[in-house]
């Protein structure tokens, strides 16, 4: 069950012929809608539940910024300003346990900016989503270890529709409208600039980071002259080195100097 919901001050749409209609009947003929431009605090949220009494907590995908553009054929969107993208992926219903770890499994990922957000929809059915300016990164899971935090000048997460997600999607292909991307989670996040993440045990300063959620492995490197800094719980002194291959999954937490 999906609900979707746009809220701004102003707000306009423009209208495309469907092109699966029959050109030469004029009576069945319809339109689709191609572009919707919201100004003015505004905001597109989705909320999607796994049943249709609503009874449990909603997957949320929610975006608000001064000004968004979305465009439903190609199922992406241009936000002007200062924004922020908030997806929540609830826990599962059925009491089996989720996968975790940082960025990843139940919980909510909420990230800020001052410039932009670019996001376009991949064959995949998942998102490629570029923020830029600023950009300010929260993550807070389902245990009390499960936290992060990451800043940038720039962060792209990429997300890919989870089994059920895609299901549902197929099921849904025909209501068009404003599909944000059904129980979405990131599957990569990188990070570029001067960039420095924090979670319960380490604090890291670095210049690139490529986080895989799928392994839990993260490459981190410094520019041409710099080093990587990371600081331990624990550790009167930072490690530096010019590359480090970090394991961020909680219950490892390894660090492997690369160079």
């Amino acid at each position: 069950v999906n609900a979707r919901k746009v809220d701004s001050d102003s707000l306009s749409s423009s209208l495309k012929q469907n092109q699966e209609d029959d050109p030469f009947d004029i009576e069945s003929s319809s339109r689709v809608l191609e572009t919707l431009i919201a100004r003015g605090d505004a905001k597109l949220e989705q909320r999607t539940w796994p049943d249709e009494h609503r009874d449990s907590i909603p997957n949320v995908f929610y975006i608000a910024a001064k000004h968004i553009t979305w465009n439903d054929l190609e199922t992406s969107a241009e936000v002007i300003g200062n924004g922020e993208l908030v997806l929540r992926e609830a826990p599962p219903v059925d009491g089996t346990p989720p996968e975790s770890g940082l960025f990843k499994g139940p919980g909510v990922s909420r990230f800020i900016w001052t410039r932009r957000l670019d996001m376009v929809q991949d064959e995949s059915g998942g998102f490629n989503i570029d923020m830029d300016g600023d950009v300010e990164g929260l993550y807070k899971g389902l245990e009390e270890d499960d936290t992060a935090t990451i800043t940038a000048q720039q962060v792209k997460a990429v997300t890919f529709p989870t089994e059920k997600g895609n299901d549902q999607q197929n099921s849904d292909r025909n209501d068009g409208v404003l599909d944000l991307g059904r129980d979405m989670e990131i599957q990569r996040l990188f990070a570029e600039g001067s960039v420095y993440i924090s979670t319960p045990r380490r604090r890291v300063d670095c210049n690139f980071f490529d986080y895989n959620l799928s392994t839990g492995l993260a490459k981190i490197n410094s520019a041409p002259g710099r080093t990587v800094s990371i600081l331990t719980e624990g550790s009167p002194t930072p490690v530096r080195a010019g590359s480090v291959l970090w394991n961020m999954d909680p219950a490892i937490d390894t660090i492997t100097i690369t160079n």
